[in-house]
């Protein structure tokens, strides 16, 4: 496929297991698919080294090809460079046998680029891309989101079978890794026809999202002087005092369903696009922020954030709202009722103190500093109007590109600046790694994604308290309660389409809560469906009422390594902590 001058492949290996590792002390590819998006073509080879010499002879202008989990895949990539004399360099490589990688400090992969062609100073790269990055979801989920479900069935091959060196795969091995490509290839052309071109999703959505601040989009090659008249960049300091006040959904259990198999009658409400809606209908920060030392005191056309020293207990019938970051004292991940009579330092926007004031009583409250942000309203509506009617009038591809841009915008205006990438290198012919130094770059308007997810909290906390006799649990977006035994519904704002408004989303006859994000469900149609942060599909096979708890151990999880010359799958067990 060619857009802007650019040519796309889709590749996938299939890889040696751990047994095969344990057999043959090194780990290789022994079938791979390379698939030419344009031209609907495929080629096969059965080892790392014909796959290599095929792409790095290709030059084509700027080919990109994607792996759809570059992290596994890449490490074949890379180890091969290494070995064969490359030089890794922390900038856009200009020269034969040099290349680079996009590897953050956290792990994620996102690209590598080897330069393959070079005359005086035109330099033509290769670019290996992470699709997983742009669609976020298993290759088997992908035929349903996209609309082509019933074309596409996952195929199955037998991985643990031992295929030697030379092994000529059959018909049905090659069939399952063409299917594999062929259903990543097919998202990425709807993707790449509706102009997400972009690296990810959030930045194709964030890109997306400031042409609908420009009067004249199709005459403006470049958006940013529009989003930086609302959005200026700030100060590096200033970005980092705003970014402590930055906190993600709420998620919580009421203690006094934790751990109970409930049999009672259980609702899920869910709101219609929770984020998109804070963002069209609250007051949110533009412009240059204005410190303050001391209490606020804001006008009506400001909003705040505050950093400040509290000591509360919760109010007796009233759900906790405080979850304290870094601090050896509390868990990070638990929602508080007490800061054991100690003064917490926190950082908060005024949306949080006002709910605060509301469940907790507050014995300190000590304001030191802080600053203003002028208040508006209106600057995401085109865009999600758009993608709303979109979504109305659309289905596959179309309307999961259209809820995508409408979900993923807020979440890269608080792209942190301070990076650290991963460099590669060898130990013994295994892929290691080491941080480079700090690199600083732009940030672009953290306190948008503060309040919007702030508002959010704020909505939901609020909507479970007013329900707080059937509130079970809250999944971010989403209230499991008991349902009225009237059959009447809960005291929500319902509505099956309304942004912000909540539909019923399942009737469960059965359930089991653990903690936040653990939780199984059984619907009103039988179908049984298992939340367990972390476990992948394979672990929830094993995962059924009688056995799903706490210190629960499960067999089906698999965990890369790096070993000599690649990446395995290592079988181990889940636990449930």
């Amino acid at each position: 496929m060619r857009v802007a001058n650019r040519t796309f492949w889709v590749a996938d290996f299939e890889t040696s297991t751990e047994s095969w590792y344990n057999k043959d002390g090194y780990a290789r590819v022994w079938l791979w698919a390379c698939y030419d998006i344009e031209q609907e073509k495929m080629e096969h080879g059965t080892d790392l080294e014909s796959f290599m010499r095929f792409v790095l002879k290709y030059h084509n202008p700027n080919p990109i090809i994607y792996f759809h989990n570059l992290k596994y895949d890449g490490s074949y990539i890379v180890n091969w460079l290494l070995s064969e004399g490359y030089e890794w360099v922390n900038e856009k490589p200009k020269e034969i046998g040099e290349f680079t990688t996009s590897i953050s400090d956290m792990g994620l992969w996102y690209t590598i680029e080897i330069p393959v062609y070079k005359s005086g100073k035109q330099v033509q790269i290769l670019r290996f891309q992470d699709s997983l990055k742009k669609i976020p979801m298993s290759v088997r989920d992908i035929p349903q989101a996209f609309g082509f479900a019933h074309e596409d069935s996952k195929l199955h091959i037998d991985y643990d079978e031992y295929r030697p060196v030379g092994y000529q795969p059959s018909k049905e091995e090659l069939d399952y890794v063409d299917e594999d490509v062929i259903i990543v290839a097919k998202a990425l052309k709807q993707l790449e026809e509706e102009g997400f071109v972009k690296m990810t999703g959030s930045s194709d959505a964030f890109a997306s999202w400031k042409k609908t601040l420009v009067k004249n989009p199709e005459k403006v090659k470049n958006p940013d002087k529009s989003f930086r008249d609302l959005c200026p960049m700030l100060p590096l300091e200033v970005d980092d005092f705003i970014r402590q006040a930055y906190k993600g959904g709420w998620t919580y259990l009421n203690p006094k369903f934790e751990d109970r198999i409930l049999t009672q009658k259980v609702e899920v409400w869910d709101i219609n696009s929770m984020y998109p809606s804070k963002m069209v209908n609250k007051w949110l920060p533009v412009g240059e922020p204005v410190y303050f030392k001391g209490k606020p005191k804001p006008k009506k056309s400001q909003c705040y954030i505050v950093r400040c020293m509290l000591s509360f207990d919760l109010k007796v019938g009233y759900l906790p709202t405080i979850q304290i970051k870094h601090s050896g004292m509390f868990n990070p991940t638990e929602y508080i009722s007490s800061s054991e009579g100690m003064e917490i330092e926190l950082w908060l926007t005024n949306i949080d103190l006002k709910l605060i004031f509301r469940h907790y009583d507050v014995h300190v409250y000590e304001p030191l500093e802080g600053y203003y942000f002028y208040k508006a309203k209106g600057m995401f509506d085109k865009h999600i109007a758009n993608n709303m009617k979109i979504k109305e009038v659309s289905t596959g591809g179309k309307r999961y590109m259209a809820k995508c841009r409408m979900n993923q915008v807020y979440g890269k205006l608080a792209t942190a600046p301070r990076k650290q990438q991963k460099e590669p290198f060898l130990t013994n012919g295994v892929l290691t790694f080491q941080l480079t130094d700090e690199e600083i770059g732009e940030p672009q308007y953290t306190a948008l994604a503060v309040f919007i997810t702030a508002h959010a909290r704020y909505d939901i906390i609020t909507d479970a308290q007013r329900n707080y006799d059937r509130f079970i649990y809250c999944d971010t977006d989403s209230l499991h309660m008991l349902a009225n035994e009237d059959g009447s519904e809960p005291d929500l704002p319902i509505h099956q389409s309304h942004l912000g408004y909540y539909k019923k989303e399942h009737d469960v006859i059965k359930s089991l809560f653990l903690r936040s994000k653990t939780y199984i469900e059984q619907y009103e149609d039988g179908r049984v469906e298992i939340k367990c942060a972390g476990a992948s599909p394979e672990v929830k096979e094993g995962m059924n009422f009688d056995n799903f708890r706490v210190g629960g151990v499960y067999e089906g999880k698999l965990v890369p390594k790096q070993v000599r010359a690649g990446c395995i799958l290592v079988k181990s067990t889940f636990t449930i902590q």
